[in-house]
């Protein structure tokens, strides 16, 4: 019969427990009921289980060890698993590594040299192109060289444009007498004064420039490296180290420097004036003009 689990507590509990020691104190050394202890009656069914009982006992410590034994070789069968794992893992890592840096040692680069033949204009510094010479009306405009006058088409095939000037109205034809117009480009501006090349009427892109004017310092240059921002010193030192006469008017904080000469053009315009004005020992306006001499 099937044992409930009260029936199996019982079994392995306390109360069999004394039932065990009391039967073992009644025995003899020959395993046999003391005679001399009539105090102690055991029945046969309580014998049984106490034989039993024994042998659960023994069975039970039999299964714990072998469940330790199992537990203990399943744990090394995993750690063994594991380190296998982990081995190969590394090692095809490392076969992979090894693989990659052959290959790219391996790997030749193939260049054509002609390619890197790219043609290309060589860059001029216009200051080398740029007469040292204050004497005559030569200039740097964004990296161009001119010598007044200078016909207005030049300007335009560099991207300036005639603007209306600010005093002035648009201008609709150009004449033997002077007209000021404003040229534009990309944010930049100067003035600049036109006339026509025989004393006609012509439409401004057919006239020619004989004056300009500027007080911005970036892109108008002159020999010597004078340019608008300039110090007083150096715009001195740059005169002095020019050669030329020239000669200055006015005070410390507001004065001018003014070169004069004589040129040779196909208009007729051969009085050629430079001033640079100077404001609170900083040069302020650069105004180059020709003009026609009596």
């Amino acid at each position: 019969m099937t044992q409930n689990r009260s029936e199996k507590e019982y079994d392995q509990g306390a109360v069999k427990q004394d039932l065990w020691s009391e039967y073992m104190d009644s025995l003899d050394e020959n395993g046999n009921v003391k005679e001399d202890d009539p105090g102690i009656s055991v029945s046969d069914r309580v014998l049984k289980d106490l034989d039993s009982f024994a042998a659960n006992g023994a069975q039970f410590k039999r299964e714990a060890r072998r469940e330790r034994r199992r537990s203990s070789s399943d744990s090394a069968k995993t750690a063994v698993i594991i380190t296998a794992a982990t081995v190969a893992a590394i090692a095809i890592a490392g076969v992979g590594l090894i693989t990659s840096i052959a290959d790219r040692d391996s790997y030749s680069y193939s260049v054509d040299p002609s390619e890197w033949d790219i043609p290309s204009e060589e860059y001029v510094d216009p200051y080398t192109m740029l007469d040292q010479d204050l004497t005559k009306p030569q200039f740097i405009l964004d990296d161009s060289v001119y010598e007044l006058p200078v016909n207005v088409s030049e300007f335009e095939s560099q991207g300036w444009t005639i603007t209306e000037h600010t005093f002035g109205d648009t201008v609709a034809e150009v004449g033997a007498d002077p007209v000021t117009v404003t040229f534009s480009r990309w944010g930049n501006s100067f003035d600049a004064m036109l006339v026509s090349p025989d004393g006609t009427p012509v439409s401004p892109d057919q006239a020619v420039v004989v004056a300009i004017g500027t007080t911005d310092s970036y892109f108008l240059q002159l020999p010597f490296d004078i340019y608008v921002g300039e110090y007083e010193y150096s715009v001195e030192d740059s005169l002095e180290n020019s050669g030329v006469e020239w000669t200055k008017i006015g005070s410390n904080h507001s004065s001018e420097y003014r070169i004069s000469s004589q040129v040779d053009n196909e208009i007729g315009y051969n009085q050629y004036d430079l001033k640079l004005r100077m404001q609170d020992d900083s040069l302020t306006s650069i105004t180059m003009q020709l003009s026609k001499g009596e």
